[in-house]
């Protein structure tokens, strides 16, 4: 569904991006009583939401409205101390952020908001965005990652409305798998194809939606961007 957005955003069928709204969220670490570990620790774990769930955000970002030239941030420690494991009644210190959110502008003049959450109750993968357009809007949540959700402003204004996509065929490498339409691919299945898309790239066919070190460069740069914006309370030049 991604490659099918892109497709869709390349061939003009919403127009000039103009805004880019994303959002992932989970609730891996939304209880305060799950014990302190190494994800907790800046020395151990790098960044907390921001390293492990908003780099994903901002790949797509970038894969569909284009790179990121600046923002600026706020960063949040939901939960400031957790129990310890091994020490009843002792509680250690989060050194890593549990939230964050972005305002952002990208080099093509669009605007965009980012924000992500490891403590957001009933969240499981919600990796969603919302692409507005200067002729349409594309909306997608992992969470019903068969699905995509497409308005155009075209046609008898009384029946315009947001059609829903489903999987298939039409949109490889669906056909691989399935032959049947709106039967749906799984989280492993992704895997399947990441894997095979690796191969290619080794053998000297790399994808178009690949993300290689060069991609990957630009990703952490946009979060440590965040970083820098929120300490600095300022925007910040990608």
């Amino acid at each position: 569904m991604i490659a099918e957005a892109k497709r869709l955003i390349d061939s003009g069928e919403i127009g000039r991006i103009t805004h880019f709204r994303g959002v992932v969220d989970e609730d891996y670490m939304a209880d305060a009583e799950i014990p302190w570990s190494w994800r907790c620790q800046l020395a151990e774990a790098g960044l907390g939401a921001l390293g492990d769930i908003m780099v994903h955000l901002v790949s797509l970002a970038h894969t569909l409205a284009g790179r990121v030239e600046k923002l600026t941030a706020q960063i949040e420690t939901v939960h400031k101390t957790r129990p310890l494991p091994d020490r009843p009644g002792e509680v250690g210190a989060v050194e890593n952020e549990d939230a964050a959110q972005a305002l952002v502008t990208f080099a093509s003049g669009a605007s965009g908001m980012l924000t992500c959450s490891r403590a957001a109750w009933g969240r499981k993968n919600r990796l969603a965005f919302e692409i507005h357009g200067t002729r349409g809007t594309l909306i997608f949540d992992q969470e019903r990652m068969n699905e995509l959700q497409l308005f155009t402003a075209s046609g008898d204004p009384a029946t315009r409305g947001f059609r829903t996509i489903l999987t298939a065929p039409a949109h490889p490498p669906y056909g691989l798998f399935c032959p049947a339409p709106g039967h749906g691919l799984g989280f492993n299945d992704l895997k399947v194809i990441e894997l095979a898309a690796l191969l290619r790239a080794i053998d000297g066919t790399p994808d178009p939606l690949a993300v290689d070190f060069t991609a990957g460069l630009a990703i952490e740069r946009v979060i440590h961007a965040m970083v820098t914006a929120a300490q600095s309370q300022s925007w910040v030049a990608v």
